[in-house]
């Protein structure tokens, strides 16, 4: 099991390598996956990330339990990984290759896939007003991430991504308890690098129970504070919805996230170090 858990990882890093070395071709912007920006030019039943109907991706390492059929391509489910990582960027007692941290978040995965999900285009309802969408949200996800006040993610945090708007860099004002453009001491606003990459402005560790109100408001808050890979684009809005009330996004159960996920999420250094082991083996 030892050897054969080495040799998938000699893959993953060899993909990884080979999509490292793309990014750094001539040519190529490292930077968000973009899509049109004018929501009514999609199709009903049309992918927003894709601009495919549902069908059976060519495979997805991360968001896995949507392989039979996703909404995404395998460079979107790359995204979400890295997205993800960044989050869950909490020490290695708090790693998500761990299962107890991995039940206590496996919403938060759920709601970053969800760009992923085949269904996502029944529950994106179009505002012919502005040309936006709207995501609907069934109650109950809401209700199960965040179990009326949050408490369960005290031990470890998240660390959620500052927000980049128009180049401008942000940060979390802890008095105000709010994001604030960043300002130089001449009170210019302070510019992102170039070539930028979509979570490159910052981080900042939260206490969600801290942070945001007991009952369902909390969660929605919660929520609203992890962007989106993918979905933002078109500027992410959503609502809470009874889950009866129609299509609503419910999330998925991974099943306790299999072991194929599990290594994927290993951190690279410790992918590298077990790696090392078994060649020393053979």
């Amino acid at each position: 099991f030892f050897s054969a858990c080495c040799e998938l990882m000699l893959l993953r890093i060899c993909l990884i390598l080979c999509l490292v070395h793309a990014l750094h071709s001539k040519g190529h912007s490292k930077g968000r996956y973009r899509g049109p920006m004018d929501a009514s030019l999609y199709d009903k039943n049309e992918c927003l990330v894709s601009r495919n109907k549902p069908r059976k991706p060519l495979g997805l390492e991360f968001c896995h339990w949507y392989n039979q059929e996703a909404c995404c391509l395998p460079a979107m489910d790359a995204e979400i990984h890295e997205f993800f990582e960044a989050t869950m960027n909490l020490g290695v007692a708090c790693s998500p290759a761990k299962e107890a941290i991995k039940r206590k978040y496996q919403h938060v995965l759920q709601w970053v896939c969800m760009s992923c999900d085949p269904k996502e285009p029944d529950y994106r309802v179009l505002d012919n007003n502005s040309n936006t969408f709207t995501w609907r949200v069934c109650k109950s996800f809401v209700k199960e991430l965040w179990d009326d006040n949050g408490t369960k993610f005290d031990d470890c945090g998240i660390m959620l991504q500052n927000p980049c708007d128009g180049g401008k860099q942000y940060g979390w004002n802890q008095t105000k308890g709010g994001w604030e453009k960043i300002t130089d001491e001449d009170g210019e606003e302070v510019p992102v690098l170039d070539d930028w990459d979509p979570y490159m402005c910052g981080d900042n560790l939260i206490i969600p129970s801290r942070e945001y109100a007991i009952g369902l408001q909390g969660g929605i808050d919660f929520l609203s504070a992890i962007r989106m890979p993918g979905l933002e684009d078109l500027g992410f809005n959503f609502i809470v919805v009874n889950d009866e009330d129609g299509p609503c996004f419910k999330g998925y159960d991974p099943k306790g996230f299999s072991n194929g996920a599990s290594m994927l999420i290993l951190p690279l250094g410790l992918q590298l170090m077990l790696l090392g082991a078994w060649f020393a083996m053979h």
